[in-house]
């Protein structure tokens, strides 16, 4: 059975929070959005800002599926155990709604290895402080076994735990 409303039209004036800020790399921050949001204002680097000489995203990429998501990519890197702010503003949902001016506070921290388990006689399973980049932490170049071994001929992420890879030698 179909739910049908008669009566004034309900308008949405609820305008969009940040819901999550999650730290990818040392130059890349995600926006999750609590509502889907307008493809127009999300892009538009001059709506986000990051103290400390950060300053402007240069890229953003945007969700197109779910249009809650945006990836700001910084020219400059961020620094180990610093404090930084990110300002976002003007940007709105799908029915206009603008955003509060919010201001997150956030800390970078390198990405550290935190253990180094052997799973089988060719494979090792390295943790890490936190969630690894899927780009720079699947890169056979990033590792490197003494004695003769070398670089990794394969490296995964986890698919249950995103802080740790395994390297197949």
């Amino acid at each position: 059975m179909d739910d049908i409303y008669f009566g004034k039209e309900i308008l949405d004036t609820i305008k969009p929070r940040v819901s999550e800020l999650n730290i990818i790399s040392s130059k890349i921050l995600e926006l999750k959005f609590s509502e889907k949001m307008d493809s127009a204002t999300i892009v538009n680097k001059l709506n986000y800002s990051v103290n400390g000489n950060i300053g402007n995203p240069d890229t953003i990429l945007f969700d197109n599926q779910n249009k809650r998501t945006a990836l700001l990519e910084f020219s400059q890197k961020f620094d180990n155990l610093q404090e930084y702010s990110i300002i976002v503003q003007d940007v709105s949902d799908l029915k206009g709604n603008i955003i509060a001016d919010t201001n997150i506070v956030f800390t970078y921290e390198y990405i550290k290895p935190l253990s180094v388990q052997p799973d089988s006689t060719n494979r090792l399973i390295v943790s890490f402080s936190r969630n690894v980049d899927p780009v720079s932490g699947t890169n056979l170049l990033n590792y490197l076994l003494d004695n003769g071994f070398g670089n990794p001929e394969s490296v995964s992420v986890v698919s249950d735990d995103s802080s740790s890879v395994v390297l197949k030698f």
